[in-house]
């Protein structure tokens, strides 16, 4: 639809055309500068389409509105977000390629025709229990930490020396994957984006954990 609207312009006006919701045309305001003549002005009203358009990018823009708590966001805070993501969930993939190829290692380590070498395992049941205790080592690890939190009251201990001893070498030991993700994330995002954001950001462990057992189980039965 093409609707000519003649005016003569002396001062700022506005020109509206009426919605007409029956044939999805799109209301476009036309706003003539102060001491600029047009006499005439053709307006471009185009059929369905650009009012849906419309209404998804308003509502993708309050979507994003909503998430970024009143914050300009550019490229570089998508690149720092998806950077760290998918950095952690690489790291919780790798833990999870372990448990997926058990059988497989088994197989590998009791072939007694692997090149003519001599097989790691005489047989399954041993390799079989040493994967047993090496899950128990990483299990017995994890369990040692928690000791820390209650051992001072258990000992009726209390030092801020040994607090803070205990806190760095335990920072020390994590500070290529947690701490040093947070840091990064707390330093783009402000406070007002950081409950979604960080909400949105920490599925990337659960993200890890599924693609390390889909690549891992595709590994294994490609051989």
């Amino acid at each position: 639809m093409i609707a000519e609207v003649g005016r003569r312009a002396e001062g700022l006006q506005s020109i509206r055309l009426p919605h007409q919701s029956a044939k999805r045309h799109c209301l476009r305001v036309v706003r003539i500068r102060r001491g600029r003549c047009c006499p005439h002005l053709t307006i471009m009203l185009a059929h369905g389409g650009i009012a849906e358009r419309h209404n998804e990018r308003r509502m993708l823009a309050r979507i994003i509105a909503f998430f970024a708590g009143g914050e300009h966001w550019t490229r570089h805070h998508l690149l720092v977000f998806l950077l760290t993501f998918f950095s952690y969930a690489s790291l919780h993939a790798s833990r999870k390629t372990l448990s997926t190829v058990k059988s497989s290692l088994i197989d590998k380590w009791t072939d007694n025709g692997t090149h003519g070498v001599a097989p790691l395992f005489p047989d399954a049941e041993s390799a079989e229990s040493f994967l047993a205790l090496l899950d128990g080592g990483f299990l017995a690890s994890y369990a040692f930490v928690f000791v820390f939190g209650t051992m001072t009251e258990w000992l009726h201990f209390y030092s801020k020396v040994f607090y803070a001893t205990v806190w760095i070498t335990g920072g020390v030991f994590q500070s290529v994957a947690w701490p040093t993700e947070i840091c990064i994330m707390g330093n783009w995002f402000g406070h007002n984006s950081r409950g979604a954001v960080l909400g949105l950001w920490s599925s990337c462990a659960s993200v890890g954990n599924i693609l390390g057992t889909l690549i891992s189980s595709r590994a294994v039965e490609l051989g």
